[in-house]
């Protein structure tokens, strides 16, 4: 081979290489942090937001190389789901779960929306919750997570897609800061 076609190979080779490293990147979280680990959104978080809740999040992605999947957050001591009677009946062993969709919109950063339904000890609908995050990785193992929080009565999904009607006002709204830290593998 001639020096300029092992100049091109070399050169292709290293196209090749950025190709397939790239989307890994995407996928990883884009920076590695001081420990050389990757910004990864993927598994399962404990938390607690600035009320002293405590919740335990698992974070999917949509595929092996995407931006974005679905959540899983379950509520761990909510002791009133019914917002000190605003929303009768809510109990706090059925108003457990909210499941929503996130897609990253920075290298440390993501945002997601979210639906929880407040139901009742006959496990009927009596809220919707709907949660809109931001949140922003402080490190590889920490996420800090600003919710923009809207409750609406049940009765204001009248179309009866999940969602509260476009024209509802919710009931209470409010922000709340949740920390987010990584659990880790422990050995059995």
């Amino acid at each position: 081979m001639t020096r300029k076609r092992i100049i091109v190979a070399l050169g292709i080779i290293g196209i090749v290489g950025l190709a397939v490293a790239i989307p890994w990147s995407i996928v990883a979280g884009g920076d590695d942090d001081q420990k050389g680990r990757h910004y990864r959104i993927d598994g399962t978080w404990t938390g607690v937001n600035d009320s002293g809740i405590r919740f335990l999040l698992t974070m999917i992605p949509a595929g092996p190389v995407t931006n974005k999947g679905s959540f899983l957050m379950e509520v761990i001591d909510w002791t009133d789901p019914s917002y000190g009677g605003l929303f009768p009946g809510a109990s706090p062993v059925k108003s457990i779960v909210m499941q929503g969709n996130w897609v990253r919109s920075g290298r440390k950063t993501y945002k997601s929306t979210g639906v929880l339904y407040g139901r009742n000890e006959f496990s009927e609908i009596v809220h919707i919750l709907v949660g809109a995050g931001s949140g922003v990785f402080t490190d590889a193992d920490t996420i800090v997570d600003t919710g923009q929080v809207s409750v609406y009565d049940a009765e204001q999904d009248g179309d009866g897609d999940g969602f509260p009607d476009a024209e509802a006002v919710p009931g209470l709204e409010y922000t709340t800061v949740f920390t987010f830290k990584r659990m880790p593998l422990l050995s059995p």
